[in-house]
Formats: C-alpha cells, structure tokens, sequence
C-alpha cells in the first residue's frame, strides 16, 4: 500500500463496522504502551453513534479534531487527534493513536504528515505531542516527522488531576 493513500476524516456513522472490525481483531497488547485487544462488546451502533455526534460538537465548539485514519481498502489502521490547547485557537496537541493490527507499516508517520495539512487548514500554527518519558518509538516517530524534542516537561492533562512528566515534541507549520 502507498501511505498517500491514507485517508484522514471525520468518523461517521457508516464507519461503525470498520470500528468494531478493528476493535473486535486488535492482537493482545505487544508493548506496554499499546492497549492491545480492547472488550468490543460495548461497541454498538447506538455507542458509536454516540461518540460521532460527540465528536461532530468538539469540532463545531473548535475543541478538538478526531479523525479516523483508513487504508486503501477502507480498513480503520488508527486515530488521531488534533485538541485545541491556546485560547486563541492556534496551537493544538496531536494525540495519534495506531491499532497494533497495522504496527511497523508506516501508518504513524503518514498520519503525522497528513494532519499537518489539516491543521493548517483550520488555522493552527503550532503542534506539540506529549509521550511517555520512555516510549522510544513514540520519540523517534515525532522526531522523524519534524517536530522538535522540548525534553520533559511536567504536563497538564484535561483528563487527570495529576500532572505527569512527559517528553514534550513541537513543530512550527
């Protein structure tokens, strides 16, 4: 497959079985920084429908932009996601996650390049990503696709209360 033909988009409803597809074969977890199988039962049309009316809100509100990333056969090989993190809707944080199905094939670095289009395009300037201070793979992918290592930094995360050190990479577009 050529990475160009990637596809970034927003879910919609009809991607519903390549969803489940993908979450129902995931392998069992092959590191400690990958989710690995994931208990599928709870993914139904009414759930994922749920979640693409969640996201359809995060991207009117200029929150945040999910984008599920499919191969040539329309496969789901990954998620990322761009989360406005400045007030003046400039600067975002990529969050790029890739199903342990498609690890090793290259589908990281085409989505990193491929959101930088669309970031731009919505009229962000600046992309930083946070990762665990010793996920190697996860710095050398930034790194190769442009971003700059800011080293570890103590960071704040909407979803905790806590603020782990991670190793924060950014990029200029």
């Amino acid at each position: 497959m050529s990475k160009q033909d990637l596809m970034l988009r927003p879910f919609q409803n009809s991607d519903y079985e390549a969803y489940k597809w993908v979450h129902d074969h995931q392998l069992p977890s092959v590191n400690e920084f990958d989710e690995g199988y994931f208990f599928s039962e709870t993914i139904t049309p009414r759930f994922f429908q749920t979640m693409v009316t969640m996201h359809e809100s995060l991207r009117e509100d200029q929150d945040a932009y999910i984008y599920g990333a499919f191969n040539e056969l329309n496969q789901l090989v990954g998620i990322i996601e761009l989360i406005t993190i400045s007030d003046d809707y400039r600067k975002a944080e990529v969050k790029l996650r890739v199903f342990n199905l498609y690890f090793n094939q290259g589908y990281g670095k085409a989505m990193i390049k491929k959101i930088f289009n669309e970031a731009q395009s919505i009229g962000y300037t600046h992309l930083v990503a946070h990762c665990p201070l010793h996920h190697n793979v996860a710095h050398q992918l930034f790194i190769s696709c442009g971003f700059k290592d800011e080293g570890a930094q103590l960071v704040q995360e909407c979803d905790q209360i806590c603020w782990p050190t991670k190793r924060v990479f950014s990029a200029v577009l």
